[in-house]
């Protein structure tokens, strides 16, 4: 099953379950995934699904970064349960010792090139890391 049916599965269950707070999170998941489509006047392949499904990953991550800062209490908890049921439709995502085990069986060394590095792990492992992580290992380590 794709990735889109998974969502739109999980919707006429929560629909179905009057969980409005999930409603709301996949209405908005498939809201962004048709404007792409819109777009691309085609259908989305699972990648871009997926690029989707990420993007409002990264925006409720965002978001609860600017409730934290700005000690919004009741926002942090609502922030943070839309990205738990978001999470559930990402693949598992790799951990920094993961990505530095990548990293050095790929060769990478002291002084390379910061783009070379991102790219070692970035064209076979891009829809599990986020690209910032990768970075931060590279820096620390690199």
């Amino acid at each position: 099953m794709s990735l889109r049916e998974q969502i739109e599965l999980d919707l006429i269950q929560a629909r179905k379950d009057k969980d409005a707070e999930k409603t709301g999170v996949l209405q908005l998941i498939k809201a962004g995934i048709e404007k792409a489509e819109i777009a691309k006047r085609d259908t989305l392949t699972e990648d871009e699904v997926l690029a989707v499904v990420k993007k409002e990953h990264k925006q409720g991550k965002e978001s609860l970064e600017a409730a934290v800062a700005a000690d919004r209490k009741n926002l942090v908890h609502s922030y943070s349960d839309k990205l738990y049921m978001i999470e559930k439709y990402l693949p598992q995502q790799l951990t920094e010792d993961e990505i530095l085990a990548i990293l050095k069986v790929g060769g990478a060394q002291k002084g390379d090139n910061i783009g070379k590095l991102m790219g070692l792990v970035m064209k076979d492992y891009k829809s599990q890391v986020d690209g910032a992580l990768v970075k931060k290992v590279i820096t620390d380590n690199f």
